[in-house]
């Protein structure tokens, strides 16, 4: 069986300031959560990764 990993966009993998609104992507700065890229890299190498967020309507997968 294939392991799968859902991991949640806001706050998760990338920093969500508090009082910014909008979109993040439409935000004038982001920043990744300390440790997720890495996480991402190692765990995408054994298994399949998807990220979701309240704000998509569908799943994004890592490749």
């Amino acid at each position: 069986m294939t392991e799968v990993y859902l991991f949640d966009w806001g706050d998760t993998l990338m920093v969500d300031f508090p009082g910014v609104p909008g979109k993040m992507c439409n935000w004038e700065r982001v920043a990744a959560v300390e440790g997720a890229e890495e996480a991402l890299s190692c765990i995408s190498k054994k298994a399949q990764v998807y990220i979701t967020s309240v704000y998509s309507y569908r799943c994004s997968r890592i490749n």
